[in-house]
């Protein structure tokens, strides 16, 4: 369910899952300097 969900996710932003979930825990944590290629709004989405 939680990997179908971030796969979804992860499609929509256009990035592989590796990249994805990099993007999203710098994003989680504070450090939105640190997102190399997930689009901000998309990983506002998935917040």
């Amino acid at each position: 369910m939680v990997f179908e969900e971030l796969e979804r996710r992860r499609i929509a932003a256009g990035v592989n899952m590796s990249q994805f979930l990099a993007d999203l825990l710098a994003a989680a944590t504070g450090h939105a300097q640190l997102v190399q290629e997930t689009n901000q709004e998309v990983l506002k989405l998935s917040a």
